[in-house]
């Protein structure tokens, strides 16, 4: 096997023992105990200086086991689906489901949708572009973002987007720490159905004041107007 991070289920020839060289490290992989559904992997390591026979031992000995059972998929349900204005945002991942408060939420938006430009304080944001075109712009340099596009908006930098495509578009969001889904929960309604909810308008400055004091209790700031 040439690296440790090939999927198990394509090795050809098990218990077999490759080297690699990593900077000033020579590693060696074995892998044992191979069932249908799982591998481990014990990983032996030494020094250039102090090879594994001078060593005498390995250096270091890792076990890395590797599960192929199928994960849980979350199905889009209205039991974990709020509107947040006039988006529909789905909760693949709740931040209350790991130790890392990693959140991944589906976006769901109509053509023209952009929040307020603004800062997370406390978590980066990830988008991962499913459907449609959108425009975003992230301190200050705007590009365009198609579907399967990845793009970072890091703590501290004013960023926002525009869904630009007439049919609305769809994308993911990830972050850590689970400010920004405690935010989206805090402001969101239950979704009636699996859709957009009925537009509702421009914001009366008065809602965009309450939205803004909502957000800085989650480490948001809003800093300026949508994308036009």
């Amino acid at each position: 096997m040439r690296a440790a991070g090939r999927k198990a289920e394509r090795f050809e020839r098990w218990g077999d023992l490759e080297w690699r060289r990593r900077g000033d490290a020579v590693e060696n992989y074995f892998c044992r105990d191979v069932t249908e559904r799982s591998a481990e992997f014990v990983l032996r390591g030494g020094t250039r200086e102090r090879g594994f026979r001078e060593l005498g031992r390995p250096a270091f000995r890792i076990h890395v086991h590797l599960d192929f059972t199928p994960m849980t998929q979350t199905e889009p349900s209205t039991s974990n689906q709020l509107w947040l204005i006039n988006s529909l945002v789905t909760f693949r991942v709740s931040e209350s489901d790991g130790a890392d408060a990693v959140s991944v939420l589906e976006h769901t938006v109509p053509h023209g949708d952009s929040p307020p430009l603004h800062i997370h304080h406390t978590e980066d944001e990830i988008f991962h572009i499913l459907e449609g075109d959108f425009r975003l712009v992230v301190d200050g340099r705007e590009r365009f973002a198609g579907p399967g596009e990845v793009l970072l908006a890091p703590k501290g930098i004013p960023h926002s987007y525009r869904a630009e495509s007439p049919e609305g578009g769809r994308f993911v969001t990830v972050t850590v720490h689970g400010d920004f889904e405690r935010f989206v929960r805090a402001v969101g309604r239950p979704a009636e159905h699996a859709g957009l909810p009925e537009p509702a308008g421009p914001p009366t400055p008065e809602a965009v004041q309450q939205l803004a004091e909502v957000a800085g209790r989650f480490g948001i700031e809003f800093v300026g107007p949508p994308l036009g």
